[in-house]
Formats: C-alpha cells, structure tokens, sequence
C-alpha cells in the first residue's frame, strides 16, 4: 500500500449517526493529493467503528479496549499515521470540502509553522475562533502567530477551536504523549506543548462546521472544570518549557494564575473532582504571594494543610502554613523538596495518571 500524503485523526466515541457524517464529511474532500482517515474507537458501545469502515477502503479503524479520553486516542491516531502530515477532526463535526487542501497547503508553504489552522463556524453560521485576530500579518495571505507559546499561556482556552488543525506527526506525536490525565482542556493542551516547536499559521478560509452536542467534553465537564484542566496545563508547560526565567513569560503566568486559580480551585471542589483539585490546589503557592490570594482560597488552602496535607506537595504545605513568599526558581524549589532531580521536581503532581499510552490494548482492523 503507497503511503498516503496526508493522514486525518478522528477520534471517536459513541455518538454513532455524528461520526457517520463527520467521516462522510471527510471523505467528500477536494483535494488532489492522497489521504487516510484513521478512526480511534474510544471503548465505544454503539457500534459506530463498524458503521464508519463500511464508507470507504480510506478508512482505518483502531480500537481502544476501554475509554481513556480523547488526549489518549489522538496519540494513538498518531501512532498509526502513516503519512508525515496529520490533520484532526472531532467526530461530531463537519469538514468543509476545502479542509484538508486549505489546511495542509498552509502548514507546507511556510516554512516556520509547525501548526495550521482555518476558521470554524457553528451550526448558525456564527464563527468561533475568538482568537484569531492575536495573529500577526505574513508576507502571504495566511496570517501567523509567531510566538503562540506565549499567547495561550495568556489564554484560558485554545487558539484553534474544535481541533480544525495540521500539524507534522513527529510534532504531534512528541506533544501528545503521556497526556492522558487531560479529559478536558486536552485540544488547549495540545495546541500549548506543539506551540513550544514553532509558529502557527492561520489560514482565513472556513474549513469546519461545529456541531453543539450535550454529549460532548464541554457539555460533559462543564466550562469550571475545563478552566481547571487548562490552568494545569499551563503550569505543567511552563515548567517544563526552557522559557520560565524569561520575565515576560513568567509573568504572563503570574497573570494567569492570578486570574483563573481560585475559580479553578472553587470548581474543582464544587464538582468533588478530587483528582483535578490535588492537580491545581499546589498552583497558586507557586506563582502567587499570600497576600495575592483571596480570602476564601486561602482559608481552603489552611484547612488542607492542616487536615489533608497529602493533597499537596511538601513544599507546597510548609508554604501555606508559614504564609511565605513563592519560590519561581525551580533549582532552589527542587533543593527545597531534598531532591537532586530538577526533572522529578518539575514532573511532580499528586494527581494519579492514566495508564501509560505505550501499554494500552489496540486492536487494529
């Protein structure tokens, strides 16, 4: 079988006459070069991998044995590509005949992206990327966000809505692996760790028509809860990204951890979402000062280091306890904790974390 140009990653799970249209939609694209579409079943139960591989020979099913999330299967879509491109689309959406040509010509034509995203509209016409006008004016007609490292970290959601994106599979594949703690926020944090490789192109052509269903992430999670998965993800990138001594970077995150933390923390607790809570209850001590965080906050913050302190890390408790200053520097963090591992440091998180992708059950058909 000749490699195909360009593979399309769709996850799915249950919604079986969504995903139907969403593969129709795939499969109707004016295109002239080759392409596969990859279908991820998610542990379904509906019968919908079967339903899709009857549309097309293009079409290639793998199915996950259980559900792990949407972050988890697009990594296994990744997995499975066998083209250097890969695009994403979301099974309850509709790609516009154009996506692909529009998408992937964007991505190859310049040579810095390392991302290419269009633009999306509702099942009303109305469009939906709020975020595009951050994009600087290119030489070409696309328009480019030269450091989108720095503006998602200043945003609470993605760039790119609804996954209407391109990217190279190597980038894809580093980005999403081991992401599977991310139920919500999973597009956010993707767009963030490919955002660390390169710039993003915008490509000014509707390539996508969102269609709302109350069985999706956000109708499953609610917006609170998606807050909270992505203000994790931004601190977990921002450690980790070479960038944190940076002034500006850092105080962007300061900025947006000042703004977001206690609805992350409030709602991850009106939720009962323990998990997420001992995820973001360690994020504030580490960017803010006491006298920054409010009342309520820091009144919760007390109550878990005194009655559950194994919901935050060591230094995290003694900081609450003692009302000290935030530490910003990781060494001298990491040297407070009594570690010689600046790696196991940054990589700290008292959350419990999926199974490790490269161990997951696949069967491929």
């Amino acid at each position: 079988m000749d490699k195909p140009d360009v593979t399309v990653v769709m996850p799915i799970f249950n919604r079986h006459e969504l995903a139907v249209k969403a593969a129709e939609s795939l499969l109707a694209q004016d295109t002239f070069f080759t392409y596969e579409i990859v279908v991820v079943d998610d542990g379904s139960t509906d019968g919908v991998a079967e339903a899709v591989l009857k549309l097309d020979k293009k079409i290639r099913a793998i199915r996950l044995t259980r559900n792990q999330g949407a972050a988890v299967a697009r990594h296994v879509g990744i997995q499975h590509a066998r083209a250097d491109v890969v695009v994403f689309h979301d099974s309850d959406d509709i790609a516009m005949p154009t996506k692909l040509s529009a998408l992937v010509d964007g991505l190859t034509s310049n040579q810095k992206a390392v991302l290419a995203y269009g633009q999306v509209d509702d099942e009303m016409g109305k469009r939906l990327n709020t975020n595009a006008r951050v994009v600087d004016q290119h030489e070409t007609c696309e328009l480019m966000i030269r450091d989108p490292f720095l503006t998602l970290l200043s945003h609470k959601g993605p760039i790119v809505a609804a996954m209407n994106l391109a990217t190279y599979r190597d980038i894809g594949l580093a980005s999403s692996r081991g992401r599977g703690f991310y139920r919500a926020a999973n597009d956010y944090d993707l767009q963030l760790r490919i955002a660390r490789s390169g710039q993003f192109v915008h490509v000014p052509v509707v390539t996508h028509t969102r269609i709302s269903s109350p069985q999706g992430i956000s109708g499953k999670y609610g917006l609170v809860r998606q807050l909270a998965y992505a203000l994790h993800a931004a601190d977990d990138a921002f450690r980790r990204s070479a960038r944190r001594r940076e002034q500006q970077t850092c105080e962007v995150m300061r900025e947006r951890v000042r703004r977001d933390w206690p609805r992350a923390v409030l709602g991850a607790a009106f939720y009962a979402d323990w998990n997420l809570l001992r995820a973001v209850l360690p994020i504030g001590p580490r960017y803010l000062n006491w006298s920054e965080m409010p009342g309520g906050v820091k009144r919760a913050l007390r109550w878990v280091a005194r009655r559950q302190p194994e919901l935050m890390p060591n230094f995290v408790v003694r900081r609450v306890l003692d009302e000290r200053q935030p530490c910003h520097d990781l060494e001298e963090r990491a040297e407070e904790e009594g570690s010689n591992s600046l790696e196991a440091m940054v990589t700290h998180v008292s959350v419990e974390r999926a199974a490790a992708v490269d161990s997951m059950d696949t069967d491929i058909a």
